[in-house]
């Protein structure tokens, strides 16, 4: 299977990653030129059809990130890291036999040449370091060079590099791994080829709707290109694949206004799983988790994501620890209800908290969240800390921590 990819990036960086990509199987690469990395944005709208997007380039990268995650395919833009920058160091003082004070050079994470240097005991004697991203870079590499302080640029921008080359400054690129750039591409192809396998898997779904609603039922049928069957006139089984599903839930205008044509209250369960049987017992599963107008999925990992179309988090429904385990035998809690109290405390900046902020994490009444701290009470989980005035009559609020053992 050929994995086309997208790459927006210079001309300088597009005969390099041409040359590499003949050594890997099963890519193809389609390239967007810009002249200019602000050009990038205009290139990201004129994207044809592809499996995933490599933007070659931190500062392209910074242009296009805002509109990133939009997209719905993978897409990556190769970090600069220590070893380019050491790479590059080691063939210009090689090369260019040039001491490192007397070598201009700008990254576009400035620390990792500290760290090089220290690392190899020259912090006495370190070249002159420039932020990429900075807007005078260009100046100060050309003003160390006019009044005599270096004999050699090195730049990571590839603009940068064909303009002091066109005026006569010696200036050499960031050398980049040829090993590592190739990784780093074969580390896509096999990411996109496995969402492609997961996003044809079979997923099935359990819906209970209202009789009413059968148009909006057959409008959301068709939105995720589904198969049915009729246990009665509430309750129907879908069968689509992960692909289509998650096409659509990961798109909330889409499900919002697909969502909009039940005028009764509905709700849907879906499963993942290894088999046809084992997809559907997790739908049915997911399906007692939900309330009215909420869509959960149960994955093949026991994980619950959702409720769609408001609030996507995943919480496990399985154990992992002695210590889960015992918190579950001792309390008589649900897997379910430990799991949220556990997000919740690590979602918060700080462990305090009231039943009220509990109430609002896992969207339940405040009796229920009063309910669940009770327990977690009398099993020395949680301490009551203080308590605080609320602006209405009544009694103060308790407030509570997390109890690390």
């Amino acid at each position: 299977m050929h994995i086309r990819m997208a790459l927006i990036s210079s001309q300088a960086y597009q005969k390099y990653i041409s040359s590499i990509a003949q050594k890997i199987a099963d890519i193809q690469l389609d390239f967007y030129v810009y002249e200019e990395p602000e050009q990038a944005t205009q290139l990201l709208h004129e994207l044809q059809p592809c499996d995933a997007l490599i933007i070659g380039g931190f500062l392209p990268y910074l242009e296009v990130k805002p509109f990133l995650p939009s997209l719905r395919i993978p897409y990556t833009h190769f970090i600069q890291d220590e070893a380019t920058i050491s790479t590059t160091l080691l063939a210009a003082i090689t090369k260019y036999h040039i001491p490192l004070n007397q070598i201009s050079i700008d990254v576009i994470e400035p620390t990792f040449v500290t760290s090089i240097l220290q690392d190899i005991h020259q912090l006495d004697t370190p070249p002159y370091i420039h932020d990429a991203t900075q807007v005078d870079v260009e100046q100060r590499h050309r003003t160390l060079y006019d009044e005599g302080h270096v004999q050699l640029i090195i730049t990571s921008v590839h603009q940068l590099y064909e303009k002091l080359k066109a005026n006569g400054y010696p200036v050499m690129r960031m050398q980049e791994s040829t090993s590592a750039t190739i990784q780093k591409l074969e580390k896509m192809r096999d990411s996109v080829l496995l969402q492609k396998s997961n996003a044809n898997r079979m997923t099935a779904g359990v819906l209970k709707i209202h009789p009413e609603d059968e148009a909006a039922f057959i409008h959301f049928m068709q939105a995720i290109h589904a198969n049915y069957t009729r246990h009665n006139s509430h309750r129907l089984e879908l069968y689509t694949t992960i692909g289509h599903l998650e096409q659509l839930l990961h798109n909330e205008k889409q499900l919002k206004a697909c969502l909009a044509y039940f005028k009764k209250p509905y709700q849907m369960g879906f499963g993942y799983g290894e088999s046809i049987s084992e997809a559907l017992q997790h739908a049915e599963d997911a399906l007692q988790f939900t309330k009215t107008d909420e869509i959960y999925i149960l994955d093949e990992y026991s994980r619950l994501l959702g409720p769609y179309p408001t609030h996507q988090t995943i919480l496990p429904l399985k154990f992992d620890s002695e210590k889960q385990k015992e918190m579950a035998e001792r309390t008589k809690l649900s897997v379910l209800s430990l799991s949220k109290m556990s997000s919740f405390i690590e979602e918060r900046h700080t462990k305090h908290f009231t039943a009220q902020d509990v109430a609002d994490h896992l969207h339940v009444t405040r009796r229920t969240a009063e309910r669940i701290i009770k327990k977690l009470l009398e099993h020395g989980y949680l301490a009551i800390i203080s308590s605080e005035m609320t602006y209405k009559k009544g009694r103060p609020r308790a407030v509570y921590t997390w109890i690390d053992s």
